[in-house]
């Protein structure tokens, strides 16, 4: 495991995912996502924000992530469900930890008009504060169920800002049954066991 992300708790990885290079169709994620605005839902956690779960654009990116997300962070993860938020500017994200099919997590800048990277805040395991700053392509890579993050209320030169959230867990870790975000995860503490040794078939699970 990367000693920054064992010891803090989280670390940036600059150019994390080629945001200009990502399928043959849509090879630029940002336009993809700008032009999609008119599919996306109201955010419950940030008013105003047009948001996407799961969508299929967005789930390629999950999946081409994994590699680069077991790579960084010496864990081998199951991706549990991706997510993707376009701020404005009157966007506030307040200080919160995330659900446990977040154990995982990396936060990518898509885009953004303007000249201006809405900075997010995240607290290391010490409780230490931290800004940070991503341009497109970079990734916060974090342990999303024990830090705390937010971002300070957005201004006019918030605009477009276009972020996804791409969630995992560990196999064999405490939260194995979030897989692929399961709405019955609570209810059926684990995933069956035919289920387990076709995910391990899929994601290479020794």
């Amino acid at each position: 495991m990367d000693k920054t992300f064992k010891e803090m708790g989280f670390k940036v990885v600059r150019n994390f995912y080629d945001v200009k290079n990502h399928t043959e169709r849509n090879p630029d994620l940002y336009q993809f996502l700008i032009n999609s605005k008119h599919l996306a839902t109201m955010d419950s956690q940030v008013p105003g924000a047009g948001a996407f779960y799961n969508n299929i654009e967005l789930s390629k990116m999950q999946i081409k992530s994994l590699p680069k997300m077991e790579e960084e962070t010496g864990l081998k993860l199951y991706p549990t469900y991706v997510y993707a938020r376009i701020y404005n500017p009157t966007s506030t994200l307040t200080k919160h930890r995330d659900r446990p099919a977040c154990e995982i997590s990396v936060t990518v800048n898509i885009g953004y008009d303007g000249d201006y990277s809405w900075p997010i805040y995240i607290q290391d395991f010490a409780g230490n504060d931290h800004e940070v700053t991503l341009g497109p392509g970079d990734g916060l890579i974090y342990h999303g169920c024990e830090l705390t993050h937010w971002r300070n209320p957005a201004d006019e030169r918030v605009n477009n800002h276009a972020q996804t959230f791409i969630h995992f867990i560990r196999q064999d870790g405490q939260f194995e049954n979030y897989i692929f975000d399961n709405p019955f995860s609570q209810v059926d503490n684990q995933p069956k066991e035919e289920s387990k040794g076709l995910l391990n078939k899929l994601f290479g699970k020794k």
